[in-house]
């Protein structure tokens, strides 16, 4: 009889039904990955209770019954090296033994610039020999060397260009990152893009600015100067208090730039400045002033108009319209802003008004 050491029953049994010779029979499907080896031990007794017995190991030869698996569906590849060529190491398993675990790769897609070593998954990037195009993944076979039959799987990789752009943000007035800002009107610097495979300013390039303070400034599209955005309700807060006349604001800017037609060809660059903002001297010479309203004013109120800063509005002698085209504040004789409408946040924040000099049409 057959006694199995590791699982009582239901593995093995003894067939003796051919030509008196004893054949070991498989009760199950095995599968090596789970358990490759089992150890029995054949027992034998004759009338008089007299036994034999012997060791019988039983391995689980491999068969080609796993395909190779990628370790991510679709993996992403950062290239930031221009100068020299860049190496990448796909991640791919096979759980079989020797031939049926032994893989081999080739590119579905082959890209320029870019090539696989067939045996070890290596992909290789070489920029002198880069193309640009829109297509943004390589596809890749990886087969196993199994018998009877080759199992495959695909890999995908998504590609992120990184190294294209020159990314330079010259600023004005600056000294050790602290930038005076003296004129609403001027720019504050200007942004500079420069495209390294085609040599010049780039022309195909979509740029994202963010700052550490919401809209505080905007980039203008065509000239990439940069400015104080005037609309922007934290600018105008700062600038509606009287009370502080000189203020240093720590900003982290970060450039965000992407080809046009490329989405994963992009660069970034991050700045941290101190800006000074001067009011005195900003609003000095400005054509803008900057008020500040509650919202739970009550109809008919009058709001002074004034400038700490110069004297276009401290003039009583000029006659001053009011160009609102809301209809919701008016202006009286002593310049007080009057007003018409109930406010609500929620439907508008800022209000852009023109004070023109009857007299000078100013």
């Amino acid at each position: 009889y057959l006694h199995n050491w590791n699982e009582p029953t239901g593995l093995f049994e003894l067939d003796a039904n051919n030509n008196n010779n004893l054949l070991l029979k498989p009760l199950k499907k095995f599968d090596r990955e789970q358990q490759h080896l089992y150890l029995l031990r054949l027992r034998a007794e004759n009338k008089d209770q007299r036994d034999v017995s012997i060791d019988i190991i039983v391995i689980i030869t491999d068969i080609n019954d796993n395909p190779p698996r990628c370790e991510h569906n679709e993996m992403l590849f950062s290239i930031n090296n221009f100068h020299s060529l860049s190496i990448f190491k796909l991640n791919v398993t096979d759980i079989d033994e020797n031939d049926n675990g032994k893989l081999e790769y080739s590119l579905i897609n082959p890209l320029p610039g870019f090539v696989i070593d067939h045996f070890n998954g290596q992909i290789i990037f070489n920029y002198t020999q880069w193309i640009r195009t829109k297509q943004t993944k390589l596809f890749i076979n990886i087969t196993d060397f199994g018998k009877p039959y080759r199992l495959s799987t695909q890999c995908i990789v998504e590609l992120k260009f990184t190294f294209l752009f020159d990314i330079n943000l010259k600023v004005n007035d600056e000294k050790n990152n602290f930038i005076s800002i003296e004129s609403l009107d001027l720019p504050i610097g200007q942004l500079a893009i420069f495209d390294r495979q085609e040599r010049r300013t780039c022309v195909n390039c979509s740029i994202q600015l963010q700052t550490s303070l919401n809209d505080l400034f905007y980039l203008h599209e065509t000239t990439k100067d940069l400015y104080l955005n005037l609309n922007s309700a934290l600018l105008i807060r700062i600038l509606s208090n009287d009370l502080i006349r000189n203020e240093n604001l720590p900003i982290h800017i970060t450039i965000h730039v992407s080809d046009g037609s490329n989405p994963l060809i992009v660069s970034t660059k991050n700045y941290s400045f101190v800006f000074n903002l001067n009011k005195e001297k900003l609003l000095k010479n400005s054509n803008s002033i900057f008020i500040k309203i509650q919202e739970n004013i009550f109809l008919n109120e009058k709001v002074p108009l004034q400038n700490y800063f110069h004297s276009c509005l401290n003039n009583q002698t000029k006659e001053l319209i009011l160009i609102d085209s809301t209809n919701t504040f008016a202006i009286d004789k002593n310049n007080n802003l009057i007003v018409r409408k109930y406010l609500n946040i929620k439907q508008q924040q800022n209000y852009e008004l023109t004070l023109e000099n009857n007299q000078t049409d100013e």
